[in-house]
């Protein structure tokens, strides 16, 4: 079938004249920017929601000063006493990095040069905007994921020693000649097969707890097993393990959500009371994800990240001065039809005239007798003759 088009030009393109052309002729439509790269800054903005642990108290450095205690290493490895200090002071240097590389992301991406030939629609805008924010955020965990694994790993590795007696206990005496000996002791745990393992040979966990017993009614050999006290009271979604980043990584904080176990901290920090905070005011009250605190660092703390396109200057940088689509002709569709009208109407002419000369013929070979003889030249040339007498 013949088909004919022709391309059309539209002047003075406006944001909704553009819309109007596009849901028409979306698949031919053609608008060429006059500049063809911006800095994505010019017309998009960010809307970030971080984890509101970041934005609390539980980070600030008067928190972290008054779960410090000067004899936190002598209460064992599984006391939350002995690392809580360490952890959240983690915690907001987490937070810090977080909040920093963050900051880096959306430099970057403002930065990041949007080249594009061709004016585009505002879904197409949003998706092109999202795409580079999750690759350099994607980036940016990849970095954060290599990060910690290293530092895990020298830890281990290279058996650092804690300071606060939670993978290898350092014990000071003086024997007879009044000569000080230090004594390394590791600390000990049992494994779900039965072995006793050190933190060198795994990377134990275990709820952190809280136990009314003084520090000073712990032996030695008590502390260097990785096991709770009885009648200890777990600090929800806390741990503890052989440093106070392996715990931190997984804690689920869900302490920080529970107003009855920020009462229960304040029982065994007494500083805390002096703090003057409200902790009804200060429980955590955002949705609890579950998640640990190594998923949160791994995803920078990002809660909610919001891409915001503003349109109009997006189409101000773009300028485009025309647009061009294409258009099937109407006559190339009326020049089909007419055609196939035509070509049925000489098609039913011709099967008429051999339909007629056809039966003419039939009924002259039925009147034969049966046993004459047809000699194939003679039958053509009657063929012929008759054909000439009937339409000449």
């Amino acid at each position: 079938m013949k088909t004919e088009s022709s391309t059309i030009t539209v002047l003075d393109i406006t944001p909704v004249k553009f819309d109007e052309l596009y849901s028409k002729h979306k698949k031919t439509l053609s608008c060429p920017c006059s500049t063809i790269s911006m800095p994505l800054k010019t017309f998009v903005s960010n809307i970030i929601k971080l984890h509101p642990v970041c934005k609390s108290i539980f980070v600030n450095q008067s928190w972290i000063e008054a779960l410090y205690l000067l004899n936190a290493s002598q209460y064992g490895v599984w006391d939350f006493r002995t690392t809580a200090s360490s952890q959240f002071a983690l915690l907001s240097d987490f937070c810090s990095i977080a909040e920093d590389m963050i900051s880096h992301i959306e430099n970057d991406v403002g930065n990041n040069d949007f080249i594009t030939a061709y004016l585009l629609t505002d879904i197409q805008i949003e998706f092109e905007a999202n795409s580079t924010t999750e690759s350099f955020k994607n980036s940016a965990s990849a970095r954060i994921i290599m990060f910690l694994n290293y530092l895990r790993t020298t830890v281990r590795g290279n058996y650092l020693v804690s300071a606060l007696n939670t993978n290898l206990i350092i014990e000071i005496s003086a024997d007879t000649d009044n000569w000080f000996v230090a004594i390394a002791s590791t600390v000990m745990y049992n494994s779900t097969s039965g072995r006793r393992l050190s933190c060198r040979d795994d990377n134990p966990t275990s709820a952190a707890t809280l136990n009314p017993l003084l520090n000073d009614s712990v032996t030695l050999d008590r502390i260097q097993k990785f096991e709770s006290m009885p009648n200890s009271t777990i600090v929800s979604g806390f741990f503890a393990a052989c440093t106070p980043l392996e715990a931190l990584l997984q804690s689920t904080l869900d302490c920080l959500y529970e107003i009855e176990c920020l009462h229960l901290l304040s029982d065994y920090f007494p500083v805390l009371n002096h703090m003057g905070a409200n902790w009804t005011d200060s429980v955590l009250t955002s949705k609890q994800q579950n998640l640990s605190v190594n998923d949160y660092f791994n995803n920078l703390f990002i809660e909610e990240w919001l891409t915001k396109i503003n349109y109009s200057k997006y189409f101000n940088e773009c300028h485009p001065s025309v647009c061009t689509y294409t258009a099937t002709d109407r006559a190339g569709i009326s020049y089909a039809i007419t055609l196939l009208i035509s070509l049925y109407g000489g098609l039913v002419i011709i099967l008429r005239l051999i339909a007629a000369f056809l039966v003419n013929i039939t009924l002259k070979f039925k009147h034969r007798p049966r046993n004459a003889r047809i000699h194939f030249g003679n039958f053509l040339g009657y063929i012929k003759k008759k054909f000439h007498r009937k339409y000449n």
